[in-house]
């Protein structure tokens, strides 16, 4: 992201909008903001009955951070 100062915390929410509103916002995650990764590859999805899965393969260069798997 644009305008990140690299070291500084930063919080996120997010939520969910299908063909019937909007969800309930996600807890708040603190986020230390680092020097850009290399790209990354493409994101898989999938869907299994009412489960969404996502997958993607880790950039090789971090920028400096460990990228963590919730």
């Amino acid at each position: 992201m644009v305008g990140l100062t690299k070291g500084a915390y930063y919080q996120f929410k997010v939520r969910a909008k299908n063909v019937y509103g909007y969800g309930p916002f996600s807890s708040v995650v603190s986020v230390r903001a680092s020097e850009v990764p290399t790209t990354m590859n493409t994101v898989a999805t999938a869907q299994v009955m009412k489960t969404i899965i996502i997958g993607w393969i880790n950039p090789s260069d971090d920028g400096g951070e460990e990228i963590d798997l919730f």
